[in-house]
């Protein structure tokens, strides 16, 4: 029995071993994206699809820097900038493309712009295990002008760090999705790798 345990510790342990430390930034993408990470969840309603996706400062840092070559100092300065909020990308489709689409007619897609615009705060909010509910802090609207497959929105949360999960609600708001709930666990968020710069 001692020796199947230690087993299964020596197991566990170079499971853990296995995951990276520091990624470049196509690869933390990857990692954030592969819903085995606990990081990217999508949930199914009929023909529209809801995706949540946790983004850590870190990405937000590789965006803005872009391919330009940057100094320490200006990294630390991007970290104090985001640091201080937790970050989804909130994605809507239907049929594959995206939601905000005039051939849905004129007056459905003038409401849901208005709500993605300007009211998508009164719908969505995080919960913590506490119960505890955070509103958002701000959002934006990603416009593609129907080029992408999908209307996404950056959101962003204070940060929470005193809390095994957060769930993200979204309430009903017009899609015909009903609410939904998508639950990020603290433990996943805090084994991001680091972005290698």
């Amino acid at each position: 029995m001692l020796r199947l345990f230690t087993a299964y510790l020596c197991v566990l342990l170079c499971i853990q071993s296995c995951r990276p430390t520091s990624l470049s930034p196509n690869n933390l993408l990857k990692y954030i994206e592969n819903p085995v990470n606990g990081l990217s969840q999508e949930q199914t309603v009929g023909d529209v699809t809801v995706k949540v996706e946790y983004q850590p400062a870190e990405v937000l840092i590789a965006k803005e820097i872009g391919d330009i070559p940057i100094q320490p100092a200006e990294v630390s300065r991007l970290r104090r900038k985001y640091d201080n909020a937790s970050y989804f990308i909130l994605s809507f489709s239907k049929d594959g493309e995206e939601i905000l689409h005039p051939k849905s007619g004129l007056s459905n897609y003038s409401n849901l712009l208005q709500v993605f615009s300007f009211g998508l705060g009164q719908y969505i909010k995080l919960t913590t295990a506490q119960g505890d509910t955070i509103p958002p802090v701000n959002y934006n609207l990603d416009r593609t002008y129907h080029m992408g497959s999908s209307t996404n929105l950056l959101v962003a949360f204070p940060k929470v760090t005193n809390s095994t999960v957060l769930h993200f609600h979204i309430q009903e708001f017009g899609l015909g999705c009903g609410n939904l709930d998508f639950i990020f666990r603290q433990k996943d968020v805090a084994a991001v790798p680091a972005l290698k710069y």
